[in-house]
């Protein structure tokens, strides 16, 4: 699922799709190595990041290589690099491996691929202060490995399915989104298919939006909304009944919501009282949505919230 067979593209595509990367004056290896492999390289150990050519799968965790220890990659200072895909922690001994996209302007697009954090090993990520991450394709935090993500004041537009844990061998992964931070996916359902292990969503300040929270057969999906955090997902109507609709699969995917101290289920909870679930005042990608956050004191300050979130998803839908 890393997309290593490549299309073949002709005439000027080629020269745009294979051509190295630019503006990477801020992206550094604090530790570690990193690999990546295309069709016109084969194999190759990263010397310089503006080598890598766009059609590139790269690894932080070399696989080919092996070199051990950690590789940790931050990128800042409005970088730009775009890649086939990316996978953090690629071998068995690279636990510890890293990925930090930061600052305004800084982006790492995946062009035709995934992003992957955890898979030979476990990984964590890191998107803030401005930085962005796109990918063609899904994200998986949590792959054969476990995986981490901070999401503090950053945003993430993914194409396909983000996955909290995709294969059994991933226990426990976890995505806190912070900050003002944003996840959207277009509009792909966020999911654990892992069974037996346990994914964890945490907004707790900022916008995540999915189609559907999908958990397979033994798996657990958690998911805490913050005080200032929303969850937004394709249903219709505009009570909690409407919301937990969306929630697929023959597993078990728990809310809990900010109750002022701690997270609790929601069910312990009133509706429109302790939280509320507010029907958008648009279409995302043609989808009807529902977003559900957390009434913070006094009560009318969630209307504002709410309001602000609903207009940051549509100015960013416009902008896909």
């Amino acid at each position: 699922m890393k997309n290593k067979n490549l299309f073949v593209f002709i005439g000027t595509v080629a020269l745009a799709v294979f051509s190295p990367n630019a503006m990477l004056a801020d992206i550094t290896t604090d530790a570690g190595g990193v690999e990546y492999w295309s069709s016109g390289t084969g194999w190759t150990t990263l010397t310089a990041w503006g080598a890598v050519p766009t059609n590139a799968s790269v690894y932080l965790g070399p696989v080919i290589t092996s070199v051990p220890g950690p590789s940790q990659v931050t990128m800042d200072g409005g970088s730009t690099l775009s890649v086939a895909d990316t996978t953090v922690g690629g071998n068995s001994n690279n636990a510890g491996s890293s990925l930090t996209v930061t600052g305004a302007g800084s982006l790492w697009n995946c062009n035709a691929g995934w992003l992957i954090v955890g898979d030979g090993s476990a990984a964590s990520l890191l998107v803030s202060d401005g930085g962005r991450i796109t990918t063609a394709q899904s994200v998986a935090i949590g792959y054969q490995s476990n995986g981490s993500a901070v999401i503090d004041g950053g945003s993430m537009d993914v194409e396909g399915y983000f996955f909290v844990n995709r294969f059994s061998t991933a226990t426990e992964s976890s995505v806190l989104v912070k900050g003002g931070g944003e996840i959207i996916t277009h509009f792909n359902n966020l999911a654990n298919w892992g069974p037996g292990s346990t994914g964890t969503l945490t907004v707790e300040d900022g916008l995540a939006a999915f189609d559907y929270v999908e958990s397979s057969s033994g798996a657990t999906t958690v998911l805490n909304i913050g005080p200032t955090g929303s969850l937004a997902l394709n249903a219709d109507g505009e009570t909690i009944a409407d919301f937990v609709a969306s929630f697929i699969g023959a597993g078990t995917t728990q809310l809990n919501i900010w109750n002022g101290s701690a997270y609790v289920n929601y069910t312990t909870l009133t509706e429109g009282v302790d939280y509320q679930v507010v029907a958008g005042t648009g279409d995302l990608f043609g989808k009807k949505v529902l977003s559900l956050a957390a009434i913070p004191e006094p009560s009318s300050l969630l209307l504002l919230a709410m309001g602000a979130v609903g207009l940051m998803a549509l100015r960013r839908r416009g902008k896909a």
